[in-house]
């Protein structure tokens, strides 16, 4: 799908990890039809995970995005906190 076609909002508290140079957050979807016209989405807002690591100096970045749900089945975390601990990471980046 085009991304243009898309309103978005963070949806979560970013969550840092300064050891492990990770952070998580989550963003909410809503496709541009399902918004009204006072800026709030007429339905609720897919919340998709963006797990990122190595964003310290030296690192080459890298990421992963999926669905809050699928990350929470997948991963067994309950809170983004969770996915940043060393284990989960490793686990999550396979």
């Amino acid at each position: 799908m085009d991304p243009e076609l898309f309103n978005t909002r963070v949806t979560r508290r970013v969550v840092i990890n300064d050891a492990a140079n990770a952070l998580a957050f989550v963003i909410g979807f809503a496709e541009e039809d399902l918004w009204t016209g006072q800026g709030q989405p007429s339905r609720e807002l897919i919340p998709v995970a963006y797990v990122y690591r190595n964003v310290g100096p030296g690192g080459k970045i890298d990421y992963r995005e999926m669905l809050l749900a699928e990350l929470e089945k997948k991963h067994g975390v309950k809170t983004l906190a969770e996915c940043l601990r060393a284990q989960k990471l490793a686990e999550i980046f396979r």
